[in-house]
């Protein structure tokens, strides 16, 4: 995707017009569900501090009566995190909390026990449901990969299999022999089952990508839900590729 049609899609999007936009741009709605995703995920981190800030206002009001999705739709910040906030403000721990968002059904006080429901329910980013969709497509992502390098005959270390042998930080797989695609050689594959932009890709470089390089030399990115094409750019080191590199459809795989 050029940079240009992403800005125009990203500056645009939200819940209520994916459909829309979808026709506009002709751009799947499981791509733009990922683009919104990460979108409210930078949201939700800028505005986190600033509600944690007001816990006090909000928890009084909280107690009064009004319930955390209120608090959560006026502040901006998603239902579980207004919660966990004003709950560890009331002096509940971390752990306590993460109890309840895992078993609401054990929450004694029925207030508490129903309000907490209805967070998870309405919460496609931080929800114990949420995180294990995210890790549950990971997971289908790297098998994607994995299956593909099978059929190609070529022989690999998973993530797993290498940290047996390294204390740095790992690739999903590794290549026992370099792979030659476009003119680079390649040695090792990272799955991202997300979608690609500037942001995310620095990110990822800095905290990630850039110690691969160093300790097994130029490798492959894939963003399964595609990428701004400037990526390709970004660093001679890393191809960038999305999932119909490696035959698959997304929309169909990742379910």
């Amino acid at each position: 995707m050029d940079i240009h049609t992403y800005k125009e899609i990203y500056d645009k999007l939200d819940s209520s017009n994916i459909k829309s936009i979808s026709q506009d741009f002709e751009v799947s709605g499981d791509v733009l569900t990922c683009i919104l995703n990460q979108k409210m995920l930078r949201s939700n981190k800028t505005l986190y501090h600033r509600v944690a800030n007001n816990s006090k206002a909000l928890l009084e009001r909280w107690e009064e009566g009004e319930p955390f999705a209120t608090l959560s739709a006026e502040t901006g910040l998603s239902p579980v995190l207004i919660a966990s906030i004003l709950l560890k403000h009331r002096g509940m721990t971390r752990k306590v909390v993460q109890k309840m968002l895992k078993n609401p059904g054990a929450v004694e006080d029925k207030r508490l026990r129903r309000e907490i429901a209805e967070v998870i329910k309405g919460d496609n980013l931080f929800s114990p449901r949420a995180h294990s969709l995210q890790t549950e497509r990971a997971r289908k992502c790297e098998e994607g990969i994995g299956t593909w390098l099978k059929e190609k005959d070529i022989t690999f270390l998973t993530e797993d299999e290498i940290k047996k042998y390294a204390s740095t930080k790992t690739p999903d797989f590794l290549l026992k022999s370099p792979l030659d695609i476009n003119s680079t050689r390649i040695t090792w594959i990272e799955s991202k089952g997300l979608f690609g932009d500037v942001e995310e890709h620095r990110r990822y470089l800095k905290k990630q990508f850039s110690e691969y390089i160093k300790f097994f030399g130029a490798g492959m990115v894939v963003y399964w839900y595609g990428f701004v094409d400037l990526l390709q750019e970004e660093n001679s080191e890393i191809l960038v590729r999305d999932s119909t590199y490696f035959g698959v459809d997304n929309a169909e795989y990742i379910q």
